[in-house]
């Protein structure tokens, strides 16, 4: 039976039945990296109400993010609403939206003409290629697929409003421009989809020249007027000031990061074809100049890539889709625009179906036509192509456990790289955070000293050190290197910090200044409020610290330490009652709580003690 007879629903239940075998067993993988904070420790995320927050400014305090992405953050605030703060729930929708994602490269690719195979073989080894682990595994990185969702499904829209006299469906057209919306907000890369509809216009016209592409004119419009859209509210209405430094070209100018951006390139090739090389953190070398081995190497990838894509224009167009598909999507994750890192497995999603496409065709015989191919050459080639996909999809089984551990996952990426100051800094902060016993913190120090002398300007290499330091009783130390991180990237976290150490160091006059600032640009952060609470509680500011307590308990009614803290001043101020309640509020949501327990029994001693006194 020749592979192009099998029937759409059928590739269609087969990709959705070999992402799901796939990605089994990450369903119960914990939270890992960004998830943490992006995700589990997000209070924000279990307020519903906090919904609306999404189209202001208030955006960048529940999010955790730094960049307006308002699509990715509802779908954080729909998956806590429905699965509650569990990994598995966040994972089950990171595996049904990658397969969504496979099934419509499918029917996008099933629009050529006789590449049904084809297609659900480019769709399968995209589906199952290991350089996709990173993006399904941590749930944080959803952005990347769910960008990718409403790219192909605004290009799906498109080819179903597209009319055969040349007009077009106006709702069919609307929606791809909502979908559009909602793909550049869910991740910025998405931006390029213009580009990829003239690509495909052009490349599946029927005729020679360009009149058809002409004919879409009034899609271009809107696709371009909601690409305006976005770029003013992005870039103008929601510019997030607090951000920190923008990011710069990884060796100080396009010119001289050049060379290193090339190199990465090949870096992405090693590990889509050999299927090796896969890290958290990625060393990518930088050559001296373009006339070295690795740039000139990369150049002659793209200029055969993009040399392909013209030859098969008319021969194999799903091939030459594939090639201007992988070069248009290259782009936003080139570094022409800095983007902050050289290269990350998750930002290789969307050219990673190029390239599968691309290889797909190189198995089904490219440069044939499929109905002039013998039937069994066809099967044997189709084969082949399946015996490929599979193995790709053993591979990512093989990376999805690194998943599991994420002290594992970091220490993985500093024996690929030892180089990198991000690897040691996440290595070492994982091993603070696991426990600080002595071996940890030693292990934990030596790794983000390390981090520091390779990037003396990494503000998260001295804050964790700063943390490391401090665990292990090095104060001055600790405080010295909170400073540092500080005079790098004075933001709201590294004053948070200092505030902290100050407060247990018995020096709140100095924290109360840091804690000022941070609250002048984030008045609504409840660790921040709750730290100015027990500032001016040191400080002999009674008032002053209740009110901040209450403001907390305003949006978290259950926040212990709040409630504790609000009891206190109560005992302080002699209304022994009134802090009775609080320190058993306290105790109904957490039984165990011993700061909350003794300052009940004190409570109850000192009320007893008043009211004997009184009867004296």
């Amino acid at each position: 039976m020749h592979p192009d007879k099998i029937k759409k629903p059928v590739y269609m239940l087969a990709l959705l039945v070999a992402v799901v075998s796939i990605y089994f067993g990450s369903i119960d993988n914990p939270f890992v990296y960004d998830d943490r904070v992006i995700i589990a420790e997000n209070v924000n995320l279990n307020d519903i109400g906090n919904l609306k927050k999404l189209f202001n400014h208030d955006y960048f305090n529940i999010s955790g993010e730094r960049s307006y992405r308002p699509v990715a953050t509802a779908l954080f605030f729909i998956q806590t609403l429905v699965g509650g703060k569990n990994p598995p729930a966040f994972h089950i929708t990171s595996i049904l939206l990658h397969a969504a994602n496979a099934i419509l490269l499918f029917l996008i690719l099933s629009s050529f003409a006789n590449a049904r195979a084809t297609a659900f073989l480019a769709s399968l080894i995209f589906a199952l290629h290991p350089i996709q682990s990173e993006a399904v595994n941590a749930a944080s990185f959803v952005e990347d697929p769910l960008a990718a969702f409403f790219l192909l499904a605004a290009l799906f829209a498109h080819i179903g409003a597209k009319r055969e006299s040349g007009g077009f469906s106006i709702p069919r057209l609307a929606l791809a421009s909502l979908f559009y919306l909602f793909a550049m907000f869910s991740k910025e890369n998405a931006a390029v989809f213009p580009a990829v509809v003239l690509v495909y216009e052009w490349v599946s016209r029927r005729k020679s020249g360009f009149n058809e592409i002409w004919q879409s004119r009034t899609a271009y419009f809107c696709y371009i007027t909601v690409f305006v859209i976005f770029a003013l509210i992005r870039f103008v209405l929601m510019a997030n000031s607090e951000s920190g430094a923008l990011p710069v070209y990884p060796a100080g100018s396009f010119v001289e990061s050049a060379p290193l951006i090339l190199s990465a390139f090949l870096k992405y090739l090693q590990m889509f074809f050999f299927s090796s090389g896969f890290s958290l953190v990625h060393c990518v070398s930088n050559p001296d100049t373009l006339m070295t081995i690795k740039p000139i190497l990369a150049m002659l990838f793209y200029a055969l890539i993009f040399i392909a894509g013209l030859a098969f224009v008319k021969s194999e167009k799903y091939l030459s889709f594939g090639a201007f598909f992988f070069l248009i999507n290259m782009i936003p994750i080139s570094n022409i625009a800095p983007i902050g890192e050289v290269i990350a497995e998750r930002y290789f999603y969307m050219p990673s179906m190029g390239l599968s496409i691309m290889l797909a065709g190189a198995f089904m015989n490219s440069g044939l036509k499929l109905e002039s191919a013998k039937p069994k050459i066809m099967m044997l080639s189709f084969l082949i192509g399946l015996c490929v996909a599979f193995f790709f999809g053993a591979k990512t089984i093989e990376r999805n456990r690194d998943w599991r551990d994420e002290l594992y996952l970091w220490k993985s990426a500093v024996d690929v790289c030892p180089d990198s100051s991000k690897a040691r800094t996440g290595y070492g902060r994982r091993l603070v955070e696991i426990g600080a016993t002595p071996s940890n913190l030693k292990e934990a120090i030596t790794n983000l000293e390390a981090a520091v002398r390779l990037d003396p300007r990494h503000y998260e290499a001295y804050l964790a050190l700063g943390t490391a330091y401090w665990r292990a009783g090095r104060h001055d130390e600790a405080l010295k290197t909170y400073y540092s991180a500080y005079a790098f990237h004075p933001t709201n976290d590294v004053r948070y910090n200092i505030a902290l150490l100050l407060n247990s160091l018995g020096r709140p006059a100095q924290a109360k200044p840091m804690i000022e600032e941070i609250l002048i640009t984030q008045p609504d952060w409840n660790a921040a409020v709750y730290l100015m609470g027990n500032t001016l509680l040191y400080l002999g500011d009674i008032e002053g610290a209740r009110r901040r307590y209450e403001h907390v308990l305003e949006s978290e009614p259950s926040h212990a330490n709040a409630l504790g803290m609000s009891g206190v001043t109560y005992l302080q101020a002699g209304d022994f009652d009134t802090a009775i309640s609080f320190f058993r509020k306290v105790l109904q949501i957490d039984p165990n709580n011993q700061a909350a327990s003794a300052n009940l029994e004190h409570a109850i001693r000192m009320k007893d003690a008043l009211k004997k006194n009184r009867r004296q």
